[in-house]
């Protein structure tokens, strides 16, 4: 994952820089909250809300410098309202990633309110016992997903993770969960 995350959410852009360590746990070395106009307030599955792209890229910037970071790689974490997320259960694990995108592309035809063609799916396997195979399963038209992205590349940055802002905690999570689990 790239060692900077920004969050973009109702009212505020969001900062954090870990550092790169490969051995040792990552640790914090920078983080800033910046609050936002607004008109970035309000964003759904249908339309990000983002304001003008110059002053979403002016307050990137400026998010960059407040916090001592140089735009470069990062992890864009964008608010759930942008995605229809569900929990998807299949009888079990698909034999290959193509056979699992066409099975979620079936299963989720008509409960999403656009078209599959102009979306983007992403999903994580969610840990259990017995032969289902559970997932968290988030689906959001490529067009807002494309808008976060020219925003943040205005500012200098190059989105290498997008996210949404609860599976996020359920990455972070995970490890944990998998224990209790097990």
């Amino acid at each position: 994952y790239p060692p900077v995350a920004i969050e973009i959410d109702r009212g505020q852009l969001t900062l954090v820089r870990v550092s790169p360590r490969r051995r040792a746990r990552p640790v914090l070395e920078a983080f800033r909250i910046q609050t936002t106009p607004e008109h970035a307030v309000g964003s759904t599955i249908f339309r990000p809300n983002l304001g003008s792209l110059d002053d979403l890229t002016r307050q990137a910037k400026e998010l960059f410098a407040t916090s001592g970071t140089k735009p470069g790689k990062v992890s864009l974490i964008l608010p759930d309202n942008l995605a229809k997320v569900s929990i998807v259960s299949l009888p079990e694990r698909p034999a290959t990633r193509k056979a699992l995108r066409e099975l979620l592309r079936f299963k989720l035809r008509r409960s999403v309110p656009f078209r599959l063609e102009d979306a983007t799916i992403s999903s994580w396997a969610l840990p259990g016992p017995g032969p289902e195979f559970n997932l968290l399963v988030a689906v959001m038209m490529r067009s807002v997903v494309g808008q976060y992205e020219a925003a943040s590349e205005a500012a200098g940055a190059r989105p290498g993770l997008i996210d949404l802002c609860t599976p996020s905690l359920f990455n972070l999570a995970r490890p944990a969960l998998t224990k209790a689990v097990a």
